[in-house]
């Protein structure tokens, strides 16, 4: 029985790590600043152009260029609900 305990506890610490790690970690969702960084995070070429929030809504404006030297603006659009950025 103890070994069966102890095989679970292992398995829940594997399985919050393995969330931690593909997650990027812990985010404060109140800051706008780190929901965006985190939300951008693992996007290769691209580039901040510009932010701008309000108390309620944010806005990104970033440039991607793709493998093909295509070059496009993107608009990342951020909602707070329940004092998190969403």
């Amino acid at each position: 029985m103890r070994n069966f305990l102890i095989g679970i506890i292992a398995l829940a610490f594997l399985s919050i790590g393995n969330w931690y790690v593909q997650s990027g970690g812990f985010v404060n969702k109140s800051d706008f600043e780190e929901v965006v960084e985190h939300a951008l995070k693992y996007r290769d070429g691209l580039k901040v152009i510009h932010k701008e929030k309000n108390q309620d809504y944010g806005v990104v404006v970033y440039h991607a260029e793709d493998e093909e030297l295509n070059e496009n603006l993107y608009l990342g659009f951020f909602k707070k609900t329940n004092e998190e950025w969403q």
